[in-house]
């Protein structure tokens, strides 16, 4: 597998003090179900949800590429680092020192989304959920603007940089994708409980089934990466190609790992990079200096977890809210028109989405 490079190479630092790095209900995806171990109604109790310390400062670099999260022609490169490091994000320059240490506080931006257990922003201005049997795009207003009949339950949505919509659909265990003109087709079918979803720059798309975590190729052709013990409750997915690695979530222990990838895209060793017994971990995102942000299914709570330039935790995953949400499973930086870019979007089943402006841009992926 040919290894594109979307960000510059890594500068390692010391951490900062200045950052970076309740009630809710919980409910999460099974394997050919809906919900988790928690209760769907009542969650469980965070009280060993972690605290807002600091564990370190992130910095990074631009570089030129034909695909950003933004969109143009820029995208930053992943690492941490001294405070005075800048990165840039469609054009914007940030200080990787200066990230807010939170918490944030969540705030209800939108209730649409009856039963969608993830959003997907199409760097266009619309931001993709479930409702009810379709999947609807919203613009920043929350005013609909695009509507596909989706056939049956979903977890995982993402856009690809060709502009479909990828779907997981757990009980049929099929990827089918949603072309912009409404037509929809099977990417990839024998993936039983397939969950989370992630495409990457090179066309490939990650994804998970709660037993493993599986790479597609273009084709739909599957090459398994983590298996096993390492693989039981495997949830959310992401591919960091410059740091050569994919990093996971084991959803019932409450464990954030990462599987090394070769160039030639073999699985390596894996890692674990923290463990909270309490959370229950879904979906995942990077933010532009590198740093990995968890969502807690279980108790509605949103974990980051700052990591180095070798992708090696730096301090403990640290509770980012102050406040309560309802249940939600993924959250997503804002990308587009009327989204704001230094805040993650979350959501859950009940269909509400909350921002949380944590004070940093999203790290670079495919958009149309």
């Amino acid at each position: 597998m040919t290894r594109v490079r979307h960000w510059l190479p890594l500068l390692l630092c010391a951490p900062l003090a200045t950052a970076c790095g309740d009630d809710g209900g919980g409910e999460d995806t099974d394997a050919g179900t809906s919900s988790g171990t928690d209760d769907p109604t009542t969650g469980t109790d965070p009280s060993s949800s972690g605290s807002s310390t600091d564990p370190g400062g992130s910095s990074t670099t631009s570089g030129a590429d034909e695909s950003s999260s933004s969109g143009d022609a820029t995208a930053g490169s992943s690492s941490t680092g001294d405070a005075g490091d800048e990165s840039s994000s469609g054009g914007m320059e940030f200080d990787c020192g200066a990230i807010p240490a939170g918490p944030f506080a969540p705030v209800e931006v939108f209730s649409g989304f009856n039963g969608s257990e993830d959003l997907a922003f199409d760097g266009q201005g619309g931001m993709a959920g479930k409702n009810g049997g379709d999947v609807i795009v919203v613009d920043a207003a929350g005013t609909e603007i695009a509507s596909y009949a989706d056939p049956g339950p979903a977890y995982g949505l993402r856009f690809t940089a060709d502009g479909d919509l990828l779907v997981a659909h757990f009980q049929s265990g099929v990827i089918s994708q949603i072309a912009p003109d409404g037509s929809s087709s099977d990417f990839a079918t024998g993936i039983a409980g397939v969950n989370g979803l992630y495409p990457d720059f090179d066309g490939n798309v990650w994804a998970t089934d709660f037993s493993r975590v599986v790479r597609f190729d273009s084709s739909g052709t599957p090459t398994t990466i983590v298996s096993g013990a390492d693989g039981a409750g495997a949830n959310g997915i992401i591919y960091d190609p410059d740091r050569g690695v994919a990093f996971f979530t084991n959803y019932l222990i409450g464990r954030l790992a990462k599987v090394e990838i070769g160039a030639d895209g073999s699985p390596g060793a894996i890692t674990e990079l923290a463990t909270v017994a309490s959370a229950r971990f879904d979906g995942l995102s990077l933010d532009i200096c590198g740093n990995l942000y968890a969502v807690d299914n279980g108790n509605a709570r949103i974990y980051r977890l700052a990591l180095d330039a070798d992708a090696n935790a730096v301090g403990e995953a640290t509770d980012i809210v102050d406040g309560n949400m309802q249940n939600i499973a993924n959250a997503q930086f804002g990308r587009g028109e009327g989204f704001e870019e230094t805040s993650l979007y979350a959501a859950g089943n009940p269909g509400v989405v909350y921002q949380l402006d944590v004070g940093v841009p999203g790290g670079p992926i495919p958009l149309p």
